[in-house]
């Protein structure tokens, strides 16, 4: 039968059944957003960062219960505190089963560029532990560590290396740990 009910011709067809029945699954179209996570870390927040994503919405084929809540589509987290220049990333597009880009994006690219924002390495002669469990032993062995610090470069300015301290916590420290 046609879209209008009428009754088709087959006249190249050969067939050796009267009909055939098919169950077809109705999909649902939407557009959605994309979103990124962004975990502030490192002195670099939302604030001084200009995040961008290549690819802003996506078409998205599936399960009408699926789709209907979805107002945007989180691709990842991105924690700030793992880049300390510009950067640029690729991250794959996961999707639910059953949902399918039509739009054919696999993957989106992520730029990054921290604003304002400087780095500067301190060495670190003041290195301590505390809260040591009673019937442990415990020393610092170390007498140097390198620190970076991001900031803005007027905070930097400001920073020595009399200014830093390096305290191990040593609460949870155990003979497994």
């Amino acid at each position: 039968m046609n879209s209008s009910g009428e009754e088709l011709k087959l006249t190249h067809t050969i067939t050796d059944v009267e009909s055939v029945a098919t169950t077809l699954t109705v999909n649902t179209i939407k557009e959605v957003a994309l979103a990124l996570d962004i975990i502030p870390g490192g002195g670099a927040s939302e604030a001084n960062c200009d995040i961008k994503l290549d690819i802003d919405k996506i078409t998205l084929s599936g399960d009408a219960d699926e789709l209907e809540s979805m107002e945007k589509l989180i691709i990842g987290s991105l924690d700030l505190s793992d880049y300390f220049e510009d950067f640029e990333i690729v991250i794959p597009l996961q999707l639910a089963d059953g949902v399918q880009c039509l739009s054919g994006e696999t993957e989106v690219r992520v730029t990054g560029k921290f604003i304002n924002l400087s780095k500067e390495e301190f060495e670190v002669t003041d290195l301590r532990f505390n809260n040591l469990q009673e019937g442990y032993k415990a020393a610092v062995v170390t007498k140097k560590l390198k620190v970076t610090i991001r900031a803005p470069k007027e905070t930097l300015d400001m920073i020595t290396e009399e200014n830093i301290r390096v305290v191990a916590d040593l609460t949870d420290y155990t003979t497994a740990s």
